[in-house]
């Protein structure tokens, strides 16, 4: 007769392997599993699932009792409730990044959701290894490339400047008449000296008159 085995196992480390029980034996009953993982807050988490082949299970012929893997995890950004949910067939688990300190994953054999209560099914479990990454080693490469694109626009901007600067230097063209000093040209009427320049072969100094 089948029975169903539910177990809760709270780990707290920097790597480890977990599995479901008398993996990689087949078992064919109700198993429901519940890991939480923590690892320390600045590192986020990196698993890897392992499982035997489809061969040494025979839930194939029946589509809703294979087996499935929920995961779930906090947001780290601000001080929000909202959990992250995503649920996985087993075919499809290979590796996952949890962006995150914490998870939770459950895993569910589901053998008696299927109608047919006859034929016996089996499963034969599943496999988790588990590490935890260094934020700043997660980020690194795009920390990197921002920082030189960066660097690069801020170049380019400091060339085109200088071309600029350079083109106008080399015309000798002034959009603006200056006010300069009268020290300067000895002006008897002490007044401020207007200087235009017309063009660049010809300058014509006009003098203001005071009032």
């Amino acid at each position: 007769m089948a029975y169903t085995k539910i177990t809760k196992i709270f780990i707290k480390d920097l790597e480890g392997i977990i599995n479901t029980l008398d993996y990689p034996q087949n078992y064919s009953y109700q198993l429901s599993k519940k890991w939480t993982i923590q690892v320390p807050e600045d590192h986020d988490i990196f698993l890897s699932f392992s499982k035997q082949s489809e061969n040494s299970s025979n839930t194939f012929a029946c589509e809703s009792c294979k087996p499935y893997v929920e995961i779930i995890y906090g947001h780290r950004s601000e001080a929000s409730h909202h959990m992250v949910y995503a649920r996985y067939d087993i075919e499809e688990l290979q590796n996952v990044s949890i962006p995150h300190y914490k998870t939770e994953i459950r895993y569910f054999s589901n053998l008696l959701s299927g109608k047919n209560k006859t034929q016996v099914f089996e499963n034969s479990g599943l496999n988790i290894f588990f590490k935890a990454i260094p934020i700043e080693e997660t980020w690194s490469i795009y920390m990197i490339l921002s920082a030189v694109i960066s660097l690069l626009i801020i170049i380019l901007g400091v060339g085109c400047f200088y071309v600029i600067l350079k083109k106008k230097g080399a015309h000798g063209n002034f959009n603006e008449s200056q006010i300069l000093p009268v020290t300067i040209f000895n002006d008897e009427i002490n007044c401020p000296i207007k200087v235009s320049n017309v063009s660049w072969k010809e300058k014509k100094i006009e003098f203001l008159v005071c009032v």
